[in-house]
């Protein structure tokens, strides 16, 4: 499937702040008049988002548009990919190895700039007081350091002579 074009990405992300912004979808008309083009042509675009699956539309209805969010996130830059890269015990300690076992996509805005985040499956109960509960992703940045009253994931490797 081909990528979209430098209008077709502008006019899923005026979407994407309209529905943001106002908590629902705007019309054809809507980005007709943000664009400055032809009912015609606002239509096209929003059918070429639809063939491409990233937009979801009842044909039938005005304001039936929905967001495929995690592609249009990933195509509009707002996503990063977290590797999850394991297990980690909550309670009794177990052996970890740094194998990607997958991708967790969350909002960018959601971390802090510049830094390197890994993402771990939780096992055990010990964390529930923390709100981290068996089964759970927790998302880790990557330091060297651990602050007084941080929850870390700890990684103690041995070298050995």
């Amino acid at each position: 499937m081909k990528e979209l074009t430098k209008r077709q990405k502008e006019v899923l992300s005026f979407i994407a702040g309209y529905i943001k912004k106002h908590s629902y979808p705007p019309t054809i008309r809507d980005i007709a008049d943000h664009f400055t083009m032809s009912v015609k042509g606002a239509y096209d675009h929003v059918a070429a988002l639809r063939r491409k699956k990233y937009l979801k539309q009842n044909d039938n209805r005005s304001r039936t548009m929905e967001l495929v969010q995690a592609k249009v996130d990933e195509d509009l830059g707002t996503a990063a990919k977290i590797p999850i890269v394991g297990t980690v015990a909550a309670g009794v300690p177990i052996l970890t190895e740094e194998n990607i076992e997958g991708f967790i996509t969350m909002d960018q805005s959601a971390l802090k700039k510049n830094r390197t985040y890994f993402a771990v499956k939780v096992r055990g109960d010990s964390m529930t007081g923390a709100g981290i509960m068996d089964g759970d992703f927790a998302i880790i940045e990557k330091r060297n350091v651990v602050e007084n009253g941080d929850i870390a994931v700890a990684v103690w490797t041995m070298r050995l002579p």
